[in-house]
């Protein structure tokens, strides 16, 4: 689960919550939840020296998936 490590928006809260709310979901024959997928995603653009940008993307391509939304 996502923690926070700063004071956030009510905005930022809210999307940490929606990916929490990820954790659990799996797609059909898939080894990870969404949630890990959405960082393994976010992490792999990091790895590849993506802009800030990219890596939101990354982050949250999958964001629809989630019970909240």
């Amino acid at each position: 689960m996502l923690e926070p490590r700063t004071p956030q928006s009510p905005r930022v809260a809210e999307v940490v919550d929606i990916l929490n709310s990820l954790h659990g979901v799996y797609d059909p024959g898939e080894a990870v939840d969404e949630l890990e997928h959405a960082l393994q995603s976010a992490g792999r653009a990091l790895d590849a020296g993506a802009d800030d940008e990219l890596v939101v993307a990354s982050l949250l391509h999958d964001i629809a998936r989630s019970p909240l939304v």
